[in-house]
């Protein structure tokens, strides 16, 4: 065994491909870590501890790589611990740091020793390569990654962001910023991560709300300008603050979602300071975008006055719109109305219908509501028995008005 594999080494060394799997100890080796079957790993490297110290140079991807890739830690580290080179590189010549999943698996990489900017052939930085995974790239900054080397184009981690359609590329951007990423750096065709966007927009290339949020966020003056001169001390700006900031960009940029989010952090002043009044405008413009949760954020609003005037009417009309388009809790708010005639007809007949399918899908304070109509006869034949079991589950769900002396009644 220790002959094939020091031959299998010796083939990996040099500069064609290696084969996917020059015996099948090392065949398994490679399948375990990427599935991340710790025990089944260490059985193969305690029957020879060869196995994870025979180079990989030049594989489509080695087992650091895989594990490093899946996000298996635990694989990872096993296969550290016995002997495996962290800076291991396959068929791109890049190491298993530009290949990580998650911070957790970048932290243990820069423990042992793989540099935060080591370079793959064609100059790219496991910033570059990571840097629309936000909790990836900011692992890598903390450890005093450069946000603006460039590869052998002209390419920055910005760049290389813009050219990556992925969710959270926004949120990737907002902390390359937040850590002094420059947007205006030209790549070798003179073209800034901004101009990328902006081309990528004009084109309709890939996703179009991400391009427009990026070639908005990257403009002169835009949201990574703002968050450069945010930074106090050297120090980046407050995760919580470039999430906010990131969901006034998309929101802009028509995603229904994010307008909410928004309206939520404006709310509760996450990342911002509170602001009932912009509130509401953003939960309204969540709503018309078509978002059922902004629906019933505005309800709430209308109902309890939060940054605009009360009105129950309104507030119920509200939430039978999101209650329409599949909104759970907007169906439980909107029997409550029913069952109250606060804002629209009395109708206890649907409003214990809503109640009901609300509770049966686990929602503890419609369960608590029903029992309680149930209860005192309120639009409703009274049924004790099936009050007192709806507390009871009420109670279990983690309504605590629901529990108590009355839960047993």
């Amino acid at each position: 065994m220790r002959a094939a594999i020091l031959a299998a080494a010796l083939a990996l060394g040099g500069c064609g491909p290696r084969p996917d799997a020059p015996t099948p100890a090392l065949d398994s080796l490679l399948h375990e870590a990427r599935t991340g079957k710790v025990e089944r790993l260490r059985a193969l490297i305690q029957a020879d501890p060869g196995l994870a110290r025979a180079s990989w140079e030049g594989a489509q991807l080695g087992p650091v790589g895989a594990a490093a890739q899946a996000g298996h830690l635990e694989a990872l580290r096993v296969l550290l611990d016995a002997g495996a080179d962290p800076r291991e590189r396959d068929q791109q010549t890049r190491t298993p740091l530009h290949h990580a999943a998650n911070a957790a698996v970048a932290s243990l990489l820069l423990e042992r020793g793989v540099p935060p900017d080591v370079r793959a052939s064609d100059g790219e930085t496991p910033l570059m390569a990571r840097a629309a995974f936000p909790d990836v790239a900011e692992r890598l900054l903390q450890a005093r990654a450069r946000p603006d080397l460039r590869d052998r184009e002209g390419l920055t981690a910005l760049h290389r962001l813009v050219n990556t359609v992925r969710d959270e590329a926004p949120l990737g951007a907002a902390v390359l910023c937040a850590y002094g990423a420059d947007p205006r750096i030209p790549d070798e065709k003179r073209q800034t991560a901004a101009d990328l966007a902006n081309r990528f927009v004009a084109d309709g290339i890939g996703n179009h709300e991400q391009s427009r949020v990026l070639a908005a966020w990257l403009a002169p003056g835009g949201g990574c300008d703002a968050l450069r001169a945010r930074r106090s001390g050297g120090g980046p700006v407050p995760p919580e603050e470039r999430a906010a900031a990131v969901h006034l960009a998309r929101c802009d940029a028509d995603n229904g979602w994010a307008c909410g989010r928004a309206g939520f952090e404006h709310e509760h002043g996450q990342g911002v300071a509170v602001d009932l009044p912009r509130s509401a405008v953003l939960y309204r413009r969540s709503c018309d975008l078509g978002h059922p949760w902004g629906c019933y954020a505005l309800g709430y609003s209308y109902r309890e006055g939060t940054g605009l005037a009360k009105d129950p009417a309104q507030a119920a009309r509200l939430f039978d719109q999101a209650c329409a388009a599949g909104h759970p809790e907007s169906c439980s708010q909107l029997a409550w109305h029913l069952m109250s005639g606060r804002g629209a007809p009395a109708d206890a007949p649907r409003a214990a219908g809503l109640f009901t399918k609300a509770c049966e899908g686990g929602e503890a304070w419609a369960c608590w509501r029903l029992a309680e109509a149930l209860a005192e006869g309120r639009g409703l034949p009274r049924e004790p028995a099936r009050a007192v079991e709806l507390r009871r589950k009420a109670c279990a769900g983690g309504e605590k008005r629901a529990c108590g002396d009355r839960a047993a009644r």
